[in-house]
C-alpha cells in the first residue's frame, strides 16, 4: 500500500540514506538509558549531519520552506533500548501558537527496524490534539503520552512501518506514534529529524515538566515499599 503525507498521516521513503551518509553523522552530547548507573548504554544523542536533503524532500511534501530545528539520535540499543509511549508530537508545542501543519517530522532506520519498528496509527493526524497525560520514564524523565483507554478507539488505524536500514517516513506533527521497547539482541537505532516553516524560540528541553518530576521522585522516595 503506498501511503501519502495528507491523507494517511505519513510517506514512505525507501533508500534515503546510503551507508556513507549514515557513517557521516557525528555524535554530540548524550543520554544514558539509566542515568548514574554502571556501564549504562546510551538512550539518544544530539548529532550533527548534512539535512539538505532532509529539507528538500520536506519542502516538496507541502509546498513550504522548512528548517531544521532538531536532530536527534535514538540508540534503541540491543536488550535495554526503551520504549518510546504513544503521542503526537504538536502536544508538545501547542503553546507556541503555530498550527500543525507548518511543522514535519521525519524518521530514519539506521539498522533494519524488524524488532522495533515505529508504530503510527493511520490517518490519526485527522482527529485533531488528543487528551495526553504526564508519565514518567525509567530514566526519571517525564513525557507527555496518550493513554490506552484512548488508544484503543484507534485499534483498527495501527500500523507497524516496518523500514529497512537507510528508509525514512516523513510524518504530520499530529499523527500518533510510538515504538516498543527492545528486547532483542540487535541495535534498533534511528534518526529523529523535525521541520518548521517558521521561527522556533529556544526552549529548554522538558523544562515545562521538572516539577511533575521532582513531585512524582518525592512521592517514590516516600512511598512505603513493598517487604
Amino acid at each position: 500500500m503506498k501511503f501519502n503525507l495528507e491523507e494517511h498521516g505519513f510517506e514512505i521513503v525507501k533508500s534515503f540514506f546510503n551507508q556513507n551518509e549514515l557513517d557521516s553523522i557525528k555524535y554530540l552530547d548524550s543520554f544514558d538509558e539509566y542515568p548514574f548507573a554502571l556501564n549504562s548504554t546510551t538512550k539518544f544523542s544530539n548529532v550533527s549531519l548534512d539535512v539538505n536533503r532532509i529539507v528538500k524532500k520536506a519542502n516538496s511534501l507541502r509546498d513550504k520552506n522548512y528548517k531544521v530545528f532538531m536532530n536527534k539520535f535514538y540508540h534503541k540499543t540491543a536488550f535495554e533500548g526503551s520504549h518510546e509511549i504513544y503521542h503526537q508530537d504538536f502536544f508538545y508545542r501547542q503553546d507556541l501558537k503555530i498550527p500543525s501543519s507548518e511543522y514535519i517530522q521525519s524518521f530514519f532506520a539506521i539498522h533494519d527496524l524488524d524488532y522495533a519498528p515505529l508504530n503510527v496509527f493511520i490517518g490519526s493526524h485527522k482527529k485533531g490534539l488528543l487528551p495526553h497525560r504526564m508519565v514518567m520514564e525509567r530514566d526519571g524523565n517525564a513525557k507527555y503520552a496518550i493513554s490506552s483507554d484512548v488508544l484503543r478507539n484507534y485499534k483498527n488505524d495501527f500500523y507497524s512501518v516496518n523500514l529497512k536500514k537507510g528508509d525514512g517516513i516523513f510524518f504530520d506533527y499530529s499523527l500518533i506514534h510510538g515504538s516498543a521497547s527492545n528486547g532483542s539482541p540487535y541495535d534498533q537505532s534511528r534518526l529523529i529529524v523535525q521541520l518548521c516553516s517558521r521561527e522556533i524560540p529556544k526552549i529548554k528541553h522538558g523544562y515545562d515538566r521538572r516539577d511533575y518530576e521532582i513531585d512524582i521522585l518525592s512521592k517514590m522516595l516516600d512511598a512505603k515499599q513493598p517487604k
